[in-house]
């Protein structure tokens, strides 16, 4: 009944089936769109430990002098080599004394961030192209749902101007009330008989097991 009185409706107006087909067809593009995009996140859940990893980067970044373990073992030399071979006053010899064992004791940290790299670097090559294609449908699906809006404006617009008292659709609407009614008494009976049904095998079952 609800299909007929859109029939109705539409009746003797292209634009208006236009309209409709146009939503139908963003709809189902809507729906193609976000499956894609759902089965690219669920992909993408492993890339969570990127944000983590990421994290834990920034924070060793921030609290190490140097940040390749490369680059900290050449210090380390340079530093051993001015200590040994260097003519230093006792200062100066101080001060090299205590960045080399202020780097010694950041060597574990420099460690560590170099693995964070080379794991992001890693996860980055796994999950990066799924992550571009995410932020692309992303804005597809925003995109579409703009354009179904619009179409969905423009057809609701044709339809306040379709008179209301039209003799066919009233017709129409009226027998889809009677069967919604009809519906719900049915459903009232049905829920009757389950609830009989079901204290009657309650009542069984309590009989069968007594024996």
């Amino acid at each position: 009944m609800k299909v007929q009185i859109e029939k109705e409706k539409t009746r003797n107006n292209p634009e208006m089936e236009k309209l409709i087909k146009q939503k139908e067809e963003l709809s189902a593009k809507i729906q193609s769109v976000q499956k894609e995009l759902n089965e690219a996140r669920d992909f993408c859940k492993g890339s969570d430990e990127i944000k983590r990893l990421k994290a834990e980067r920034s924070a060793l970044v921030n609290d190490l002098e140097i940040h390749d373990l490369y680059d900290y073992n050449e210090e380390i030399k340079r530093i051993k080599k001015k200590l040994g071979f260097g003519n230093l006053n006792s200062a100066e010899e101080k001060k090299l004394i205590d960045k080399n064992n202020r780097l010694e004791s950041q060597r574990t940290k420099i460690q560590r961030l170099n693995e964070v790299k080379k794991k992001v670097t890693e996860l980055g090559k796994q999950y990066g192209p799924s992550l571009k294609k995410i932020g692309k449908l992303v804005v597809l699906v925003k995109e579409l749902i703009v354009k179904k809006k619009s179409v969905a404006e423009k057809l609701k617009s044709a339809y306040d101007e379709i008179k209301p008292n039209n003799p066919a659709i009233k017709n129409l609407q009226l027998q889809r009330e009677s069967i919604r009614k009809v519906n719900e008494k049915l459903r009232a009976e049905i829920n009757v008989i389950q609830q009989e049904w079901d204290d009657k095998w309650y009542h069984y079952e309590q009989q069968l097991y007594q024996y």
